[in-house]
């Protein structure tokens, strides 16, 4: 699995730290330049512009974690998929293996207002994963999830295990492109 959160995490942090260690100059300036009315309006400020530049920072992260997951759906050859159970609510797994050699994986219930999407709860229920090619026709998830490609007859066969998975999405044109690269190295 490929490591994608720990270290945002940490920097995060250690910017909200800096951050609040900067904030404390505030009423130390108002200090310096109009003594103790400075020193009693800084003190006012210097919660506020911590509280506007803390909220700039995680809006924009969780932005910034949005879209790059966006971006993880967008560009895949093939969209793997597999419930939990046959129940109407069940949990759902998708994987979507992208032609650079990731798999993007995400894991949760399908959204009522919006079919096909899954709703995630928190960061621990996606993942990255390497894509291994087996051989010139078959693919290999995390030593889990192995695709075969029929690339004359369009079909493709997905196992998580021994349990067959449903295949959403393919992009035949990617999938080509794909074992070409592969056949060249």
């Amino acid at each position: 699995m490929i490591e994608q959160g720990l270290g945002t995490f940490i920097v995060i942090v250690l910017v909200l730290i800096a951050i609040f260690v900067f904030s404390l100059f505030i009423p130390f300036y108002g200090f310096m330049r109009k003594r103790f009315k400075g020193l009693l309006l800084g003190c006012f400020l210097q919660p506020l512009i911590f509280a506007i530049i803390t909220a700039i920072v995680l809006i924009s992260t969780y932005y910034y974690y949005e879209h790059s997951m966006m971006k993880h759906c967008e560009n895949t050859m093939v969209v793997l998929k597999q419930k939990a159970d046959d129940t109407p609510d069940a949990n759902i797994s998708k994987w979507y293996l992208k032609p650079d050699g990731e798999c993007f994986y995400e894991f949760g219930k399908e959204d009522k207002d919006k079919p096909g999407v899954l709703s995630i709860r928190d960061y621990d229920d996606v993942a990255l994963y390497d894509v291994v090619p087996m051989d010139s026709f078959r693919v290999c998830v995390d030593d889990v999830i192995t695709v075969e490609f029929d690339i004359k007859n369009r079909k493709v066969k997905a196992m998580n295990y021994d349990k067959p998975m449903e295949v959403v999405n393919i992009d035949w044109a990617k999938v080509e492109a794909y074992f070409n690269d592969k056949a060249t190295e």
